[in-house]
């Protein structure tokens, strides 16, 4: 899932310091109270979204939502509102409305992701029983958000008539794009096993021939395209509720260009932390195929990409290109180089590298022996 390039979203805490990996299970009975308080928003049976997930945790004692995957929701939730909801025509303030479905579902999904990464990091194929409750609480939360035929809430919230649900296609988009997200993380853990695999330097020795391989140039542009998948649930999840009609396909198509530019913008700065928590990063994979010749390749990428970036920016109306390009000054803002390409140094003997990296942290200051 894409995050860090976006302002206000990060893959850690502002002040640098590590969020604690899950709720500790004392705390349960508070995150069951707010779960429950959330729920009672829902409507058509869907408050087992939650009872899911709690009741995975209470079967195996294991703990619910974790702190960072609250914390990482909350920013990425941020960015959508202030991106998203103009080209929506709506304003930052009407994300109120459907605050709870809109973060709960977030959460889920980044909970889902902590998971994977942690399998990832591991080299363990299989998930723990938290990763299928999660996604069935996402699902649930769907589900809620459209009970057949019927919509969330027979009136507004001023107690007028709802307007009524014009994209009945709209929250299929989400169900859609959630399935792309569960292919997604199933693509990353199984390209994450083939990099750990990998006994010295790259390129991989015949990693683009092995008719079965995971490391190609079709299954890696496969799996970056699918790495927002989060914003565009969000963003088909939103318009549902809402109450407006589908996104056009142009300016869908502008958004899966947009969020591609932004995810290669958040590999390059996180380069060697993926490649330290073995995550999917596009030019670590490209390594892995190409060698030293995987900056220029993922650079061509950039290219094409900002080619069809500016052809469909120029297509979309005068209202969401103004409200595009004012969200991207402001993004920009403050930050130098914020709208530069940097690529980091490429790493091609990543076992090597991890060494290095273990030795320079048993001798830093206040190492335990």
């Amino acid at each position: 899932m894409a995050e860090q390039g976006r302002p206000e979203t990060g893959k850690r805490p502002a002040d640098g310091t590590a969020a604690p990996p899950y709720a500790s299970a004392p705390n349960l009975a508070r995150v069951v109270e707010q779960l429950t308080r959330i729920g009672k928003r829902f409507r058509g049976g869907a408050v087992g979204a939650e009872c899911a997930v709690i009741e995975a945790a209470r079967s195996e004692l294991l703990p619910v939502l974790s702190r960072r995957a609250m914390h990482r929701a909350r920013s990425t939730v941020k960015d959508f509102v202030l991106s998203y909801y103009p080209l929506m025509g709506l304003l930052p303030i009407d994300f109120l409305e459907h605050w709870d479905t809109l973060v709960f579902f977030e959460v889920c999904l980044y909970q889902m992701d902590e998971i994977n990464e942690d399998c990832c990091k591991a080299g363990t194929p299989t998930r723990p029983a938290l990763y299928g409750a999660c996604a069935d609480a996402a699902r649930s939360c769907l589900a809620a958000a459209c009970p057949t035929g019927d919509a969330l809430d027979p009136a507004g919230p001023s107690g007028g008539p709802r307007p009524a649900r014009t994209a009945p296609s709209a929250i299929a988009t989400a169900r859609a794009e959630f399935a792309a997200g569960l292919a997604y993380w199933d693509a990353e853990l199984a390209i994450a096993r083939a990099l750990a695999d990998v006994p010295g330097a790259f390129p991989c020795a015949g990693a683009a021939s092995a008719p079965s391989s995971v490391l190609t140039d079709a299954a890696i542009l496969s799996t970056h395209e699918s790495k927002s998948f989060d914003f565009r649930c969000l963003h088909a999840l939103a318009r549902h509720l809402h109450g407006l009609a589908p996104a056009s396909p142009q300016l869908l198509q502008f958004l899966v260009v947009d969020e591609r530019l932004v995810d290669i913008g958040d590999d390059l700065v996180d380069y060697e932390d993926d490649i330290e928590r073995n995550s999917f990063n596009i030019l670590r994979c490209m390594a892995a195929v190409h060698g030293a010749g995987a900056p220029v390749r993922v650079a061509e990428l950039i290219g094409q990409l900002e080619v069809q970036h500016a052809a469909l920016l120029r297509g979309l109306p005068e209202a969401s290109r103004s409200a595009h390009v004012s969200r991207l000054a402001a993004a920009a803002q403050g930050r130098a180089g914020a709208l530069r390409w940097s690529f980091p140094a490429l790493v091609l003997d990543e076992a090597a590298w991890r060494r290095a990296l273990a030795r320079t942290a048993e001798c830093a200051p206040g190492a335990v022996a």
